[in-house]
């Protein structure tokens, strides 16, 4: 078989347009509302602390402190609720950044806490939690 250049031609353009479908594996590895929050910038991890149980009877009633020193904006995920996004938080100049509210979970999960720093660059802190039963329908 003689290779022409129009054959070398297909195969360049055929290699061109498979390098720009997505692979699985490299899917971004932030939430979706997540990604909207930093604008697709990857958080560094640490730098914020999030207090919350490790195990919950009552997922309609579930205590989380943050803390994110230096912090303007504070995101709060649950993925595993019909409805991700639980809050987001903005902070004055002359707010101290630390917020103590009650959530709900739809069951067990890891809650993403993400904070927005004031001279830019974003925060995460992850905490995994254990429910009986869920609260949030569908």
């Amino acid at each position: 078989m003689r290779l022409t250049r129009r054959d070398s031609m297909r195969g360049a353009l055929a290699l061109g347009a498979a390098s720009l479908v997505p692979l699985p594996g490299w899917a971004s590895p932030l939430h979706p509302d997540v990604a909207g929050f930093t604008g697709g910038e990857i958080p560094r991890e640490g730098g914020m602390e999030m207090v919350l149980p490790a195990t919950s009877e009552d997922p309609q009633n579930i205590a989380v402190s943050l803390v994110a020193e230096g912090a303007e904006a504070l995101l709060l995920v649950a993925p595993g609720n019909p409805g991700p996004r639980v809050l987001t938080v903005r902070f004055g100049p002359g707010a101290v950044p630390r917020l103590t509210t009650r959530i709900r979970l739809a069951g067990p999960q890891t809650v993403i806490a993400v904070a927005r720093l004031r001279e830019g660059g974003f925060v995460q802190v992850a905490a995994s939690i254990d429910v009986d039963e869920g609260a949030c329908a569908a």
